[in-house]
Formats: C-alpha cells, structure tokens, sequence
C-alpha cells in the first residue's frame, strides 16, 4: 500500500516452456487491507497466503487453477455470484502490465519483479 490510501494491486504473470506469458485478473487488497479499509468486500487470505496458492505451477492448467482459488477468496459486494471468475488472459510484454507489485512464475519459481 502506497501513503495508506488505497489497496495494494497485484498481477502475477506466468511463463509457459515456450515462453507464453499469461497474467490473472487483478488481485486488490487482501485480508489485512480489506479489514484495515473497514470495506464491506473482504478476502479470506493474506497476500503471503494467496501467493503460496501460486508456488511451484508449471502448466498453464496449474496456473489457471490457482488463479480461480485465489479469486475465489474475494468476496465483493459489486459481484454478488461468488462463483464469478475472470479468466487469465494471455500477454504479449510485461512492460505492459500495471500495478503496484507484479510478480513472475518462471519455471515453477515465483519472483517479485516489481
């Protein structure tokens, strides 16, 4: 969180063995923000927690599973379906990412890269 006025965002990227990235949806806040906010959303995890749900992927199916678990830790108030997802979507350039902490999982490995 940046000056403490506002949730942090956070992207995690995946690289497949051909070298295809991938990024989730943005993830905003996590349990100790939210309840910090006071907000009426909420997540069911803190962010070390959601990114052990990301430790040692290494297929595209890995990653897909993972992002749909840690999504489903966030429950909002704009959507009330909890079984709402957002997909992965596929990524041409990390430059092109945004957010305040971006991390990468490279061959199972995950790193924060920015």
């Amino acid at each position: 969180m940046k000056g403490g006025s506002k949730m942090t965002r956070r992207r995690i990227i995946f690289k497949d063995v051909d070298g295809e990235l991938y990024v989730t949806p943005e993830f905003n806040g996590d349990k100790k923000e939210f309840k910090m906010f006071c907000s009426d959303d909420t997540c069911m995890l803190d962010w070390d927690e959601i990114l052990k749900l990301f430790e040692g992927v290494t297929t595209i199916k890995e990653f897909r599973t993972a992002s749909k678990e840690a999504q489903s830790n966030y429950i909002s108030s704009f959507c009330p379906d909890v079984t709402a997802i957002f997909p992965i979507t596929p990524l041409e350039s990390i430059e092109c990412i945004n957010g305040d902490h971006i991390y990468l999982i490279d061959s199972g490995a995950i790193q924060q890269i920015k």
